[in-house]
């Protein structure tokens, strides 16, 4: 923060000596040491376990800081920021300037460290959806992302599957890119559920062995097509991806 949000010039401040530097005739000054450590009772303030309501002070990559008090920001790892959704980045669920609702996780005190989480807040669906979603439920569910090996798709709100390339049920096919399209709806079948891991895998040919005639009109429908710039563009970055890459490691073969 800068030094005009903190004290204004006139004010009388208490403050405590840092260093007494004779040769350059200066004195450095702390104003935070004259104070108590607020880290040293944050844990008898904010127990594991607490809920608290923050502002989102700031995005990173792998999560958002959160003010737990004036000075003091916690972060909510992504990985602690929904149940079902696989998020890429912190904007996908938040963004700066946000009032959330957060739990307390962890607090290190050493390395002056606070773990938050969102998703510690609702109860984990998985359970129910393993009962929704249970081997050999027929359900449609909306492509959002094509990889190479096959298709991520949204099987409700924030609840994504993987249809592995085999599964997809389109003869000779070398990538599932230039078959298919984001935002267009599939009849699947659903072929393994892991609540533990939170995956479901699904499959256009165990559908079609149960309504064989669609099968022609679906085949039809995916003829091999050229794949526009954009579209090679998102290819690329779909195989950096880590967090698809963990779930399309599940085949659905085992």
């Amino acid at each position: 923060r800068h030094p005009s949000k903190v004290v204004s010039i006139g004010d009388a401040v208490e403050v405590m000596v840092l260093k007494v530097d004779k040769e350059n005739e200066k004195i450095s000054l702390g104003l935070k040491q004259a104070e108590p450590d607020p880290w040293e009772t944050l844990e008898q303030r904010y127990p594991v376990g607490t809920e608290l309501e923050g502002k989102v002070r700031n995005l990173t990559d792998f999560g958002a800081f959160v003010e737990v008090e004036e000075g003091i920001d916690g972060l909510v790892h992504i990985s602690d920021m929904s149940w079902t959704k696989r998020v890429r980045h912190p904007k996908e669920i938040v963004k700066k300037g946000d009032t959330v609702k957060v739990l307390i996780l962890d607090i290190n005190q050493d390395r002056r460290r606070i773990s938050l989480g969102i998703k510690q807040l609702q109860d984990n669906p998985w359970d129910e959806l393993a009962d929704r979603y249970a081997v050999g439920t027929e359900t449609k569910a909306k492509v959002v992302r094509l990889l190479e090996h096959g298709a991520i798709v949204e099987v409700e709100d924030q609840v994504e599957g993987f249809v592995p390339a085999q599964q997809l049920s389109i003869p000779e096919m070398a990538s599932a890119q230039e078959h298919f399209r984001n935002g267009e709806e599939l009849d699947l079948t659903v072929i393994k559920m892991d609540p533990e891991n939170r995956k479901i895998v699904l499959s256009a040919q165990e559908y079609f062995k149960a309504h064989p005639d669609e099968l022609d009109a679906y085949v039809e429908a995916h003829p091999k097509r050229e794949l526009t710039e954009e579209e090679r563009a998102e290819s690329e970055a779909a195989r950096d991806d880590e967090l698809d890459k963990e779930l399309a490691a599940e085949d659905g073969n085992d």
